[in-house]
């Protein structure tokens, strides 16, 4: 009873790290392995979207994961349910002990032998929370006795009570901030109906303006009307792209990236297009940066709305510069940054840049490109700060932190 008080008194200090999911399960692995005397913890969580298992944290005392117990390595290797021992233990719904589990015919060792660790003994009871399944918790190799007991059964179900309870709490909290996010976006699409409703009207415009040249056999119509048709699709496709963007409610797929080659091949995509404007288009990438653990995608998609963003503001100038920098701040933090000489941003739209729909460009902006970059970057629990002085240029620099505590695949 005296160790079952001590878990919960630290289960109760847990509540107010939930949010940082990393260091949550950080102290779980350290709980487990150090009240079980394991030599490895392994922490799977469900994908409800797919229906599978994903290994999100493990632990050991090993040198071929790390350092010593709670030194977290992540493995996005899949578990399909009933699949292997761990598949076994979700889809029964029952707690497994076993002496030399790979002897056991459930056995995968593509499952059940992540980083290619040895197990012989293994202790799984799986996180259930309101009837519904939220992962497992596996303690391998007992220390000196080498079987996990009863007493470790009964502490392994009791961490993994609270671990699912933890959890949900959590998905809890990020669906009503998601619904949040929701209402906001539905408000913004109500007051945007005037824009969205002119870009309709423009394309029928546009059609009927084609099908007159094309009766007519009047091709100068035709070419016109298809101008404006396919300006107003495209922004009617990045305004449902944006609106995807801002609403899903995903995490970054992280996987290692050249952030210097993403940032290249961006420039060399507007260049034309800037060049056209008179807009320059320079980098200044640090060669210290190599590989980062990024959502490549994400990333891009942040540093193209800001670079978009730049020129646009460079272009009302009659021309400027615009700047793509990279900089490794520390051996923690890194930086991106867009930098313009343009029109810059008065201070009372400062206040609203983040705001759902709000926009500058008038027609020419979806108003979500910098909520969604914000919402990516948050995510990748960075920040996005901006700098800006009416005729002087704008400052957008993100910063993100150097994941070390995870392995990137």
């Amino acid at each position: 009873m005296k160790i079952s008080l001590e878990i919960l008194s630290r289960f109760e200090k847990l509540t107010a790290i939930s949010s940082d999911t990393s260091e949550f399960f950080k102290e779980i692995s350290t709980i487990v392995c150090r009240l079980l005397s394991a030599q490895y913890v392994l922490i799977a969580l469900y994908d409800k979207m797919t229906s599978e298992l994903y290994y999100t944290h493990i632990s050991g005392n090993d040198n071929q994961l790390g350092e010593s117990c709670g030194d977290d390595k992540e493995d996005f290797r899949r578990v399909h349910i009933g699949e292997g021992i761990i598949g076994w233990c979700v889809k029964e719904r029952q707690m497994v002990n076993l002496v030399h589990p790979e002897k056991d015919s459930r056995f995968n060792p593509r499952v059940d032998k992540p980083h290619g660790i040895t197990f012989h003994s293994l202790l799984a009871v799986p996180m259930y929370s309101r009837n519904e399944l939220m992962g497992i918790i596996l303690a391998a190799n007992k220390q000196k006795t080498h079987r996990f007991g009863k007493k470790d059964e009964e502490l392994l179900k009791f961490i993994t009570s609270q671990t699912a309870l933890q959890i949900d709490n959590q998905k809890l909290f990020e669906e009503n901030m998601n619904l949040g996010q929701l209402s906001d976006l539905g408000q913004g699409i109500l007051n945007s109906a005037h824009g969205l409703k002119n870009i309709l009207n423009n394309m029928d415009g546009a059609t009927f303006i084609v099908e007159r040249g094309v009766f007519k056999k009047d091709m100068n119509n035709v070419n016109k009307g298809w101008d404006i048709l396919k300006r107003n699709s495209n922004r009617l496709r990045d305004l449902v792209l944006e609106i995807l963007l801002f609403s899903r409610p995903g995490k970054p797929q992280y996987e290692p990236s050249d952030l210097n080659k993403i940032c290249k091949d961006l420039v060399e995509l507007m260049y034309k297009n800037a060049a056209a404007e008179g807009v320059k288009l320079k980098m200044q990438l640090d060669d210290e940066i190599t590989q980062v653990c990024i959502d490549p995608k994400g990333i891009y998609r942040c540093i193209l709305n800001l670079t978009s963003n730049a020129i646009y503001a460079c272009q009302r100038e009659g021309g400027g510069t615009v700047t793509l920098i990279t900089r490794k701040v520390n051996p923690d933090n890194f930086q991106i940054i867009v930098k313009d000489t343009g029109t810059g941003i008065t201070e009372e739209n400062l206040e609203h840049i983040f705001d759902v729909f709000f926009s500058t460009k008038g027609s020419k902006g979806t108003g979500l490109g910098l909520p969604v970059t914000k919402k990516i970057v948050t995510e990748h629990k960075g920040t996005l700060d901006v700098d800006s002085e009416v005729d002087v240029g704008t400052t957008f620099t993100i910063n993100l932190p150097i994941r070390k505590d995870f392995t990137c695949h």
